[in-house]
């Protein structure tokens, strides 16, 4: 199954902390039950401290804003525009130096159930396993139709196609997701 989204349109929530906000893109699992894998797009406007994950595997991507920290549990990481950074959930980290409101792409994966890698990609590739993409430049096309900035698709096992690109300009963040059970 392919869903096609627009960050504008997804619904806003609270951060698990309450101190933030996210729009969530995809929540992977079985009802009742945690997450196997969920992704987001996340607001951060301020210093402060990420909600902690325990068994949950993260990957971070900055997609707006001005570069700032994450600290804590002695690391101190600047997290830049459009490099992926992966940490354990379980992590105390804090966002130091935010100085002006932006967006970042948040990929939680539960440990023992899945894993997945981040990348960003401006060449063709086929869909594989479950996963995200979001356009962050350019004109993409799909199985789900021709897809511009802040425009994206999610899909699940089964699903089967490409994403080409179709502007000189053409960049995606992909999210690949490989679920225990499949390998």
């Amino acid at each position: 199954m392919i869903v096609t989204f627009a960050t504008g349109t997804l619904p806003v929530s609270r951060w698990q902390n309450g101190r933030g906000e996210t729009r969530e893109i995809c929540c992977v699992g079985e009802p009742g039950q945690p997450f196997v894998w969920r992704a987001s797009i996340a607001t951060v406007a301020g210093d402060g401290a990420f909600s902690r994950y325990p068994g949950i595997d993260r990957t971070i991507v900055l997609l707006s804003g001005a570069p700032f920290w994450l600290r804590g549990d002695g690391i101190a990481h600047r997290l830049t525009l459009h490099a992926p950074w992966t940490f354990s959930g379980e992590r105390a980290l804090c966002a130091e130096a935010v100085s002006a409101p932006g967006l970042d792409f948040n990929l939680m994966t539960r440990r023992g159930q899945a894993d997945g890698e981040v990348t960003l990609q401006q060449q063709s590739v086929a869909l594989a396993s479950a996963g995200v993409a979001l356009v962050l430049g350019g004109r993409w096309q799909t199985p789900g139709g021709t897809l511009t900035e802040q425009q994206g698709l999610c899909w699940q096992r089964g699903a089967s196609g490409e994403l080409r690109p179709e502007s000189p300009d053409a960049r995606l963040l992909l999210a690949i997701i490989r679920l225990s059970r499949d390998r």
